[in-house]
């Protein structure tokens, strides 16, 4: 996916948002006023192009003059979105924590992801070869 791409799907996601949390129809320029607190400058054009999008896919349906209404396929997507935030933050914080990991086998220190990933520390090993080896076997 698109840098372009993933910028409108985070935009209809925050639109989404804003529309399931409030109980009635709202318009772009509504929408477009919440959207600048959270973050996102967009005009009201702007907010009806994608709301046109959304009305498109079946994400949203227009109350006529009173604005947008969020559809069952709305929270549908919505959910699958907050699935994915939640992935993609699980994986940020894995690969935040691998890039602070690090083994010293000449000095026999370690920082890792788990500590309970290595066998626990016996102090009896004296060599960076037969750490490697008891860790080896304890992981088989």
């Amino acid at each position: 996916m698109g840098f372009e791409t993933q910028d409108v799907e985070r935009k209809i996601i925050a639109i989404l948002r804003i529309l399931r949390d409030s109980p009635e129809p709202l318009g772009a320029r509504v929408i477009a006023r919440s959207l600048k607190s959270q973050g996102f400058e967009l005009g009201g054009r702007v907010v009806l192009y994608h709301l046109e999008l959304m009305d498109e896919r079946g994400f949203t349906r227009s109350e006529d003059r009173d604005g947008r209404l969020i559809t069952q396929l709305g929270l549908e997507e919505l959910e699958r979105a907050l699935v994915s935030d939640k992935a993609g933050f699980v994986a940020s914080r894995i690969e935040l924590l691998a890039y602070q990991t690090d083994f010293h086998l000449g000095k026999l220190s370690r920082n890792l992801l788990r500590k309970s990933s290595l066998p626990p520390w016996t102090g009896k090993t004296t060599t960076p070869e037969q750490v490697f080896h008891d860790y080896t076997l304890s992981t088989g």
